[in-house]
C-alpha cells in the first residue's frame, strides 16, 4: 500500500458538528463488520459532545429489506444516540452519490467517517462537492486478511484514480 495517501493522525483533525458515516454492507439490517466499525467511530465521535448531527448513508441492493442508512441509523439509535439526532440518507449506490445525497442536510464542516484505505477518495469526491470535509477514518475489524486488505487498496487505488482522471462519470455503473 506504499504510495497510496491514507488518513494519519497528522492530517486527521478534531469531530466536526456533522458526521457524515459512509455505508458499506447490511445484512438483513445488520451493519457488516467494516460499517459497523464505521457506525462505531461514529459513536465514538458523538460521545466526545462535539458532534450535534449524524447522517448514515447508503441505500439497498436488490432484494434487500434494509438500506445501508437504515441499518446504520438503527445500530446508532441502539447505541444510544437520540433519534432525532441521526440522519438516514438510503438512496444512493456509490460513494458519490453517498455524499451528494447528504448535501442538503450539510450546514456546518463534515467529518468523513470510513476506513483510511477508502479516505483519500471520500474526502476528494467531499471537497469537490463543496463541502468543508475532514477525515476521521475508522479502524478496519480486527480479523481482516491480508489478503482482503490488499485486493481492497488495489481497488480503492484504481477506483480513486479514475475519480481523479473522470470525476462523477467514474462512479456512474455500466
Amino acid at each position: 500500500m506504499m504510495g497510496f495517501p491514507h488518513a494519519s493522525p497528522a492530517n486527521v483533525s478534531e469531530p466536526q458538528p456533522t458526521v457524515i458515516v459512509l455505508g458499506a454492507a447490511q445484512y438483513n439490517g445488520k451493519p457488516s463488520p467494516i460499517f459497523r466499525s464505521r457506525l462505531q467511530h461514529a459513536l465514538n465521535l458523538y460521545q466526545t459532545g462535539r458532534v450535534s448531527r449524524i447522517i448514515v448513508t447508503g441505500g439497498k441492493a436488490e432484494g434487500d429489506r434494509y438500506s445501508e442508512g437504515e441499518a446504520g441509523r438503527n445500530f446508532l439509535i441502539q447505541k444510544g444516540i437520540p433519534a432525532r439526532t441521526i440522519l438516514a440518507e438510503t438512496r444512493s449506490r456509490n460513494t458519490y452519490e453517498n455524499l451528494k445525497n447528504s448535501l442538503g442536510w450539510v450546514t456546518t464542516p463534515v467529518s468523513v467517517v470510513t476506513d483510511s484505505i477508502h479516505m483519500p477518495r471520500a474526502i476528494a469526491m467531499a471537497r469537490d462537492l463543496g463541502m468543508k470535509a475532514s477525515p476521521s477514518p475508522s479502524p478496519l475489524p480486527e480479523n481482516t486478511s491480508q489478503e482482503f486488505l490488499e485486493n481492497y487498496a488495489a481497488r480503492e487505488r484504481l477506483a480513486y484514480m479514475a475519480y481523479l482522471l473522470m470525476g462523477e462519470k467514474a462512479t456512474e455503473k455500466k
